[in-house]
């Protein structure tokens, strides 16, 4: 988890985070709990994988997504997108 959290908190862009998982509510609250400790990081959204990405993943699995400082860091557009519209992150 510590390497996960080097990669995101070297390239934070905007406020918000993003935590999914498999299985693991607890291994998810406690990534947010530790990404909210960053300063540039103001709110952490916690949402279940799908169950497609999921079976490709594997159980217990934690991913960590944030909007990075260049565009094309920027994963999962359109659900960022969605995020946006829905006032979910401002």
């Amino acid at each position: 988890m510590r390497e996960m959290l080097s990669l995101i908190q070297d390239d934070i862009g905007h406020s918000t985070a993003l935590v999914s998982y498999t299985d693991d509510l607890a291994g998810a609250e406690e990534l947010k709990a530790q990404l909210l400790e960053n300063p540039a990081i103001s709110q952490v959204l916690i949402m279940p994988l799908g169950p497609v990405i999921a079976a490709h993943v594997g159980p217990n699995s934690l991913i960590g997504f944030v909007i990075g400082k260049r565009k094309s860091q920027i994963i999962f557009f359109k659900s960022v997108d969605f995020l946006f519209e829905k006032n979910l992150i401002q």
